[in-house]
């Protein structure tokens, strides 16, 4: 019941913190709600605490009762059972009439008479006790007599009967047998149904201590359990199961072997009990059960009786969807009194958002006049829109100084920053280590990481704008080594220098979109994949040339890219790139703001497959000139 409620508490809380919330408007009356929301979950829960708490004792003391009841009913009816067991041990004339039968010198007449006189005595015992059934006297003289239902005299073998040995265990204290059918007492059963009977057994002895006969009283198990019975119908949600010293099942006396009430006893029998203590258990299904212990000691009974612990909590159901009900229905109407409320305070603020969005760019510097500002009842509020009267006095001078001044330079840094690897070969290259590391390809991880470390590393350090031909062939050179890593076998290329000074310098990443744009246009094509990056000089100018051998330029794609780089060259718009963007146009942008009319970018197709993309500028050489 409590994981219920407390689960519907976590997703209301899920959803509020993960849901945007975009205006006061909506966000106010939302935190009163969770507030309110909060509060009725703690007194709910704190009202099914104590309700748990205060059921469960009183089921546990209903426990008690149920466990008292059931043990008097059955001591009464042991005791009936014992007191006719005693009273014809101690019956003379029973006794010396079984001694008589077993004289030879009597007429049938006599021996007739006797045995009538002998059932009316036992008879007159079994009277005194109306819910006796039978009554059976083995002596071992073999003469054995019965009466009740089924009036006997036979010569049986008292050391033959099924409880003998236990009863002899016992030393002339009580005992009885676990349930059985009649047929187990009296073969043949002088009945056509079978019925389950429990048996009290004492043996009695001579003045010597030896052994002199038995006495066994019969009750059928319906009547004998007739309490326990009751009780369960009344308490339909409890289990009682009976144990005796020896571990037989007592009741159910009719149970099967693999039925719930034996796995019950089964499981809480390995327990140490104490009588009288109500116990809350995991049954053999992993089930909380309320379960109490009683005994019989004049017998050796152990009595188990349980309830569902989910019996007990169920009840809380009825309780808790009421409670449920009243708080959906006071947060309803505490939510539609919050957002009154709000929209209320929240007036002049709609208000002051109409004013923002009548503002442009036009109407900010053709007039020097404050917009009409809201006035409002709260004092945070007012302050909020003098604090924009002054704020758009200030804007309005700013923007005018803003507009006054260029800033190629501030515009060529942001093309170089849209012009830095695209995402994907970030995600490709961690995909690629994960599916390294799955293979346990550590050395082949080191070496992908650290290349990845030095290009990331390069690519965001904004201290220079050029570099020499030399560090840019080098990192471009890391950028295929993980490319590499990614495609192996399939990726070949090569670096020459031809009669390039490796001192000349040239704009940073300038190489790395052209690499890119080679391997996207060349994947087209069945590997290898053959890439080669070249560099050479006059005495005026640099150039850089990247081939590879993929499907080449169409006419119809040369047609489009050179009409978006007539486009840049006339507008030269830093707005039209983009990051992931054509790499051609963002190469070709910063040349033309770095260089002007001196750049050098040439398209054309090989001879055999594939492109070749050129570009270059002016001369400019570095202080150190260190080789590669």
């Amino acid at each position: 019941m409590f994981s219920h409620l407390y689960f519907f508490v976590g997703i209301f809380m899920g959803v509020a913190m993960k849901t945007r919330i975009r205006t006061l408007q909506k966000a106010l009356p939302y935190y009163y709600f969770l507030v309110l929301f909060l509060t009725f979950a703690i007194l709910v829960s704190s009202f099914c605490v104590y309700y748990l708490k205060n059921m469960r004792a009183i089921e546990y003391a209903n426990l008690k009762n149920i466990s008292k009841s059931v043990t008097a009913s059955l001591e009464q009816e042991i005791t009936s059972m014992s007191a006719v067991s005693m009273n014809i041990i101690y019956s003379n004339s029973i006794h010396s009439g079984i001694a008589y039968l077993a004289e030879t010198n009597h007429s049938f007449q006599e021996i007739y008479a006797r045995k009538q006189e002998i059932f009316n005595n036992m008879f007159d015992f079994i009277g005194l006790q109306p819910d006796i059934s039978q009554v059976n006297i083995y002596p071992k003289n073999e003469k054995a007599v019965g009466t009740g239902f089924y009036t006997f005299q036979k010569d049986m073998k008292l050391s033959a009967r099924p409880w003998y040995e236990d009863a002899v265990k016992k030393n002339g204290s009580r005992y009885m047998t676990a349930p059985a059918p009649l047929s187990h007492y009296m073969s043949p059963s002088p009945f056509s149904v079978d019925m389950d009977y429990i048996a009290f057994v004492r043996l009695y002895y001579d003045n010597a201590h030896q052994i002199e006969g038995a006495v066994e009283v019969l009750q059928s198990c319906s009547h004998f359990f007739s309490n326990i019975d009751e009780t369960i119908l009344i308490n339909n949600n409890i289990s009682i199961s009976i144990i005796d010293n020896e571990g037989q099942m007592v009741y159910p006396f009719n149970a099967p072997d693999n039925s719930s009430s034996i796995c019950f006893w089964q499981n809480f029998t390995q327990n140490s009990l104490s009588s009288g203590i109500v116990y809350l258990m995991e049954d053999n299904n992993g089930k909380k059960n309320a379960v109490i212990q009683a005994t019989i000691p004049s017998v050796g009974w152990n009595i188990y009786i349980s309830e569902p612990d989910s019996v007990i909590s169920g009840t809380l159901a009825k309780s808790v969807l009421f409670f449920i009900f009243i708080l959906i229905l006071i947060l309803i109407l505490t939510l539609g009194i919050c957002f009154m409320i709000s929209n209320r305070i929240l007036f002049p603020l709609h208000q002051l958002q109409e004013t923002f969005e009548s503002i442009h760019l036009d109407n900010l510097l053709s007039s020097n006049d404050s917009p009409k500002l809201p006035d409002s009842h709260y004092a945070e509020i007012n302050a909020l829109i003098d604090a924009f009267d002054h704020m758009y006095a200030k804007l309005n001078h700013s923007t005018t100084l803003m507009l006054q001044s260029r800033e190629e330079e501030i515009k060529a840094k942001e093309i170089a920053t849209q012009s830095l690897m695209k995402p994907h070969f970030l995600y490709n290259n961690l995909a690629t280590i994960g599916i390294m590391a799955e293979e346990n390809m550590n050395r082949e991880i080191i070496t992908l990481t650290e290349n990845l470390s030095d290009y990331l590393r390069y690519t965001s350090t904004a201290s220079a704008s050029y570099v020499s031909i030399k560090d840019e062939f080098f990192y471009t050179q890391k950028y295929l080594l993980c490319m590499e890593a990614r495609y192996k076998d399939r990726l070949f290329y090569s670096f020459s220098f031809g009669h390039t000074k490796q001192g000349i310098i040239v704009p940073k990443l300038i190489v790395q979109p052209l690499v890119e744009n080679a391997l996207k246009y060349a994947f087209y094509k069945t590997p290898p994949w053959i890439l080669s990056i070249s560099s050479y000089q006059d005495d005026s100018h640099w150039y850089i040339s990247v081939q590879d051998n993929g499907v080449g330029f169409s006419d119809e794609m040369k047609k489009e890219v050179f009409s978006s780089l007539e486009k840049l060259k006339s507008t030269r718009d830093v707005s039209r790139l983009k990051i992931g963007g054509m790499g051609l146009a963002n190469v070709y942008l910063r040349l033309l703001l770095m260089y002007g009319d001196s750049v050098i970018f040439q398209i054309q197709n090989n001879d055999a497959d594939g492109a070749c993309v050129t570009i270059g500028g002016n001369l400019q050489y570095e202080d150190n000139t260190a080789g590669i």
